[in-house]
């Protein structure tokens, strides 16, 4: 002879049990709805990143850091605008036949304005029109390009910036910007950057 057990489940743990999914359903929509709220303020962010800089062609490269203020709002729920000043210090130490070693240094200040189509999930891209100054020590002119002589200048360059948001309310900013003027006797640069979003 065998026998079975059977459990039997009272209406209060069926209602509590109810009551505990409806509870995680509320939490998620209001979660939801404060991303939502949270996607369409306007930020302020404050970054800070590496990268490189090099010549066309790839003769001559140097790291990049580089500091940022930026402005981001998201005007519809697939297109956004963002407007940067950014701060870059290129560095390179050379050593030469001697082993004597010399510091090498890039300095950039720039405006950049970069619309942006996305969050896709929370994945953006888009292009970057960039407007600034940059100077060299005469050292760095010298190991660059010591055949064009390339001299203090403005910048005028396009690029293109991807990145992804991150956080509960997608206040974390991680972008990789690429640019470039299209001269041979210019520099390129790439960085990627990490900021944090107020709002």
């Amino acid at each position: 002879m065998s026998g079975s057990c059977v459990e039997i489940v009272s209406p209060q743990v069926i209602a509590q049990h109810v009551a505990e999914v409806e509870e995680e359903r509320a939490d998620e929509t209001r979660s939801n709805a404060r991303r939502q709220r949270a996607r369409y303020s306007t930020r302020i962010s404050v970054g800070a990143g590496i990268g490189g800089v090099t010549l066309v062609g790839g003769d001559g490269k140097a790291g990049v850091f580089v500091a940022e203020l930026g402005l981001r709002k998201q005007l519809t729920t697939q297109f956004g605008l963002r407007a940067q000043m950014t701060g870059a210090l290129g560095l390179r130490y050379e050593t030469d036949e001697s082993g004597n070693s010399r510091r090498l240094t890039l300095y950039e200040v720039e405006g950049s304005v970069s619309p942006y189509f996305g969050p896709f999930g929370r994945f953006y891209v888009g292009p970057a029109v960039l407007v600034g100054y940059r100077w060299y020590s005469d050292a760095f002119v010298e190991w660059f390009a010591p055949t064009t002589k390339i001299q203090d200048q403005i910048l005028r360059e396009g690029g293109f910036r991807l990145g992804i948001l991150a956080g509960n309310e997608e206040q974390f900013d991680i972008s990789a910007l690429f640019t470039s003027s299209f001269g041979k006797d210019t520099p390129q640069r790439g960085f990627v950057t990490l900021a944090y979003e107020f709002r």
